[in-house]
């Protein structure tokens, strides 16, 4: 498992290095509304209806 940690360091490095850490946070967020809130929605919906 720490091997590849230790794989992705570099990746989120360059990320942050390329984007910037506030930049990479509204990506994320802008990520997470456009898809994880709709995965989170479509669950409790599946769940309400069974």
């Amino acid at each position: 498992m720490a091997n590849i940690s230790n794989k992705r360091w570099p990746i989120i490095q360059d990320i942050l290095k390329r984007e910037g850490i506030a930049r990479q946070h509204l990506n994320s967020y802008d990520e997470f509304l456009e898809r994880g809130l709709q995965s989170i929605i479509d669950e409790v919906m599946v769940q309400s209806h069974t």
